[in-house]
């Protein structure tokens, strides 16, 4: 038997409810989140970015200033930033700005604003952060690409960059470019990094090969942090249930039979407990048998107890009350019949031979 409480049930469905409503909630939020976010990452191999320019100046990009160093101007003197192996090839991260607008910091450096939208890469531009400065390789002189943004003219990804009375010029552009859409609206891009064909570009200095590969790019969306009130209000609506479900506990209800360590099993029934029967014979133990077999089932059927929610064993003690009772008188009225029979047979055994052997005839 089943004992359930309305109420649990109502709080567990406005679980639920909450829980789906918060979902969709957060689902329509990441949905209408339109402009590009995430993180871009760059490699780029500097042995074959210094054998695409011509020359033995040995031009490569000697470091690496991030989004920490977003206002710091990048001249021969800078330093700090990540320094960058000549030969070798060097991967760093390139954070999308979240800003709309361009945030300029004096006339060295800007933050360029990501104005994208994840469903329309043909208009706006997705700001980066990030410089380099690049160095002949017995240095003394370098240029200072900074501040990147990415955008797509007809059809083609390049990379701009900002520098100080250079402008805006092109550096990289991207080759076998692939571009796809989550179910969240986040661009994810992806392809190989080349020299720009932009017409106003760094390789208006630089004259570096278009043809060359010079490594590759992918930008992926950054994950979503899930506020801090859903999450508060997930554990406040766990302990909600977890209380209800602690005081409203389902609980089934099972008869057992007795455990032999709380109440043994009865394997013969107390001389004392029988129940009193007619002799009529010369055996009373035959005579007696079937009413101790009977009782005996009822003392065990009677011996039932139940358990409730694990508190433990209730008997039945006014029922058995009763069958002591019973079997209390009945012992009694056994004995007095024995009395009387024993008082008869004392009796009889007491007359004269004519007079007892007609009383043993009555008694039979």
């Amino acid at each position: 038997m089943y004992l359930f409480k309305k109420h649990s049930h109502k709080l567990a469905s406005a679980g639920v409810l909450a829980i789906g409503l918060f979902g969709g909630l957060l689902t329509t939020t990441d949905a209408n989140a339109a402009l590009v976010s995430g993180v871009a990452n760059l490699t780029i191999d500097n042995s074959a970015f210094t054998s695409a320019i011509p020359g033995a100046e040995g031009w490569y990009i000697a470091n690496f200033w991030d989004k920490n160093h977003n206002a710091t101007p990048i001249t021969l003197d800078t330093t700090g930033g990540v320094a960058l192996s000549q030969t070798g090839t060097f991967s760093v991260s390139l954070a999308v700005n979240s800003n709309t607008s361009t945030i300029n910091y004096g006339a060295a450096r800007k933050q360029q604003a990501t104005t994208m939208d994840a469903g329309n890469t043909a208009a706006g531009q997705i700001g980066l952060s990030g410089a380099f400065r690049m160095e002949p390789a017995a240095g003394g002189t370098y240029l200072n690409p900074a501040d990147f943004f990415l955008k797509k003219t007809a059809g083609q990804w390049d990379i701009f960059t900002y520098s100080n009375g250079f402008g805006q010029p092109a550096l990289f552009r991207l080759v076998n470019a692939s571009e796809s859409v989550n179910a969240n609206g986040e661009l994810s891009l992806s392809g190989d990094v080349y020299f720009t064909a932009q017409s106003f570009s760094w390789n208006l200095l630089l004259n570096g090969s278009q043809s060359v590969k010079l490594g590759t790019f992918s930008l992926t969306p950054s994950a979503v942090p899930v506020p801090a009130a859903v999450w508060l209000f997930g554990s406040g609506l766990l302990g909600l249930l977890g209380s209800a479900r602690g005081k409203n506990q389902i609980v089934r209800l099972s008869r057992q039979p007795a455990p032999s360590s709380i109440c043994p099993a009865i394997s013969a029934v107390p001389s004392q407990f029988i129940p009193a029967a007619s002799y009529t014979g010369s055996n009373p133990a035959s005579d007696l048998a079937p009413s101790v077999e009977r009782f005996r089932q009822q003392w065990r059927g009677r011996l039932g107890f139940s358990v409730r929610a694990g508190i433990g064993i209730t008997s039945k003690t006014r029922k058995q009350n009763e069958i002591f009772k019973r079997c209390r008188d009945r012992r009694i009225a056994a004995r007095d019949i024995r009395a009387r029979r024993h008082r008869g047979r004392r009796f009889v055994d007491s007359q004269p031979g004519p007079e007892r052997v007609r009383c043993r005839n009555r008694l039979g």
